[in-house]
């Protein structure tokens, strides 16, 4: 398994529970042997987080040629993977954790705070930016074949947790003269790897879902991984789930669809709905993502055993059900 989590602005009320599900589905991995990266995105790390040979920014980073898309700067962070020692992989967590805490007591109105101690300033370096997807399935596009070469195996997943569409990506072309062009802005682009050429499918998705899209399904073909989105919604608006609702006889059945899927929302805390360049695809009701625990702080002494059976049955199912990706990737690879 690969992951991309988005460290975008958008983020910032829900990257703590976020996180929290993000580190259930980590801990699975870890306890069943499945090899696995993890990688946040961000537009923020620039020269003062690295020394000059190692950091390049803006059109410095790739060596373009003539025609070739120009895109924003990216860098992949990677916070935990299988590689890691016990002690390691638990402070890079408590760190990323940490982070987290910080951004939603800095923004999620009334929040009380789960820790005692300092609460540490951020290092603008790791300030949520903008949201480089594109950029980083394409770097995923060199990192899938290392990955499986290095774990030794043929299938896998590449994961994507995000909350919002892709930075505009393949606005700007290389000039002949060497210098960035917008004058193809707009055009459908065309990406070549070897002598196979990929475009996009039409005009019926949102452009930067639809260059998102043409990326995964070029990794699905490439490199036989399967791929699962997760998208954070804070909002169930109509014109949000009418995105996902495309086959309907007529208004009846679209409206029949969209309380099916905002029922799901509320109870399940997910809905599963089709994008393109997803092998599976999943909403996230982004209100209720906290981590449930067992909690038995009410049984007393004089509970009868009935009392303490239904009290503990009701703390465990909320336990199993509030860990959405837990559930839904050990679904996919079970």
């Amino acid at each position: 398994m690969m992951m991309l989590l988005d460290w975008s602005g958008s983020m910032c009320d829900s990257i703590k529970h976020t996180v929290e599900q993000l580190m259930n589905l980590v801990w699975f991995c870890q306890k069943v042997n499945i090899p696995y990266e993890v990688y946040f995105f961000t537009s923020e790390i620039g020269e003062s987080a690295w020394n000059k040979g190692r950091s390049k920014q803006g059109d410095e980073v790739f060596d373009y040629k003539y025609g070739d898309a120009v895109m924003d700067k990216c860098h992949l962070v990677c916070v935990a993977n299988n590689r890691m020692k016990k002690t390691k992989l638990d402070e890079s967590l408590m760190y990323l954790w940490s982070m987290g805490m910080n951004y939603a007591s800095r923004y999620s109105s009334g929040l009380v705070a789960d820790w005692e101690g300092d609460n540490f300033g951020m290092p603008s370096e790791l300030y949520l930016g903008s949201t480089p997807l594109n950029q980083a399935l394409i770097a995923f596009n060199q990192m899938i074949p290392i990955f499986k070469n290095k774990n030794k195996i043929e299938k896998m997943s590449v994961i994507t947790l995000t909350d919002g569409g892709a930075n505009w990506s393949f606005g700007s072309t290389m000039g002949d003269d060497n210098k960035v062009s917008h004058e193809g802005h707009g055009d459908i682009p065309v990406i070549k790897i070897g002598k196979k050429s990929y475009s996009t499918k039409g005009e019926k998705y949102f452009r930067s879902d639809e260059y998102t899209g043409l990326l995964l399904d070029i990794l699905r073909t490439e490199h036989q991984v399967s791929t699962i989105g997760f998208f954070v919604t804070k909002k169930i608006r109509t014109w949000d789930m009418d995105r996902y609702i495309n086959n309907y006889k007529d208004y009846q059945d679209k409206e029949n669809k969209r309380s099916k899927l905002r029922s799901s929302m509320t109870k399940n805390r997910f809905a599963s709905v089709e994008s393109y360049g997803y092998s599976k695809y999943f909403l996230l009701n982004g209100k209720k993502m906290n981590i449930e625990n067992t909690n038995l702080d009410s049984i007393n002494d004089n509970m009868k055993s009935r009392g303490i059976a239904k009290l503990f049955k009701k703390s465990m199912k909320g336990r199993i059900t509030s860990r959405i990706l837990l559930n839904q990737f050990i679904q996919e690879v079970a």
